[in-house]
């Protein structure tokens, strides 16, 4: 044995790996990954969810509830029988859950909330993505809060 058989071993390996590499890189950037058919079927027998709201008390005084009333539309062969409704406000440009409640029978909803520090916050009704609908939410409104 030479002392040039250990290089020329580790060359030949590292030569039949870049080989081996081609082809594979070729094929996965020619041809685009497809949704599997599981998926495509789970998101298509989906109902559309649609949320309605509307801020009762536009202004209210620090720790002091404001309502919120709003609807669900919802197809009833599809709805459970407690529907999770989340009021969200945004927070440098993301959403953050500040109360949860549910719906009636009917889908309509009653919710409130509160907060502790005097401003002017912008706010939604959510509706997250269940097993037979899509996430849905409310248009935005604005409630001040005074000190």
């Amino acid at each position: 044995m030479t002392k040039h058989a250990p290089i020329t071993r580790l060359l030949t390996a590292l030569m039949l790996c870049c080989a081996m590499l081609v082809p594979t890189t070729g094929t996965a950037a020619a041809t685009p990954a497809a949704p599997t058919t599981a998926e495509h079927d789970a998101t298509a027998d989906k109902v559309k969810a649609k949320v309605n709201a509307k801020l009762l008390d536009t202004k209210v005084k620090v720790n002091t509830d404001a309502r919120i009333d709003g609807k669900l539309d919802l197809p009833t062969n599809n709805a459970r029988s407690l529907e999770l409704i989340v009021v969200q406000r945004l927070v440098a440009g993301a959403w953050v859950d500040v109360s949860t409640g549910s719906c009636r029978p009917n889908y309509s909803f009653r919710l409130t909330v509160s907060f502790s520090i005097a401003a002017t916050y912008t706010l939604r009704v959510f509706y997250p993505e269940t097993a037979t609908a899509t996430a849905a939410a409310s248009g935005t409104f604005n409630l001040t809060v005074l000190g």
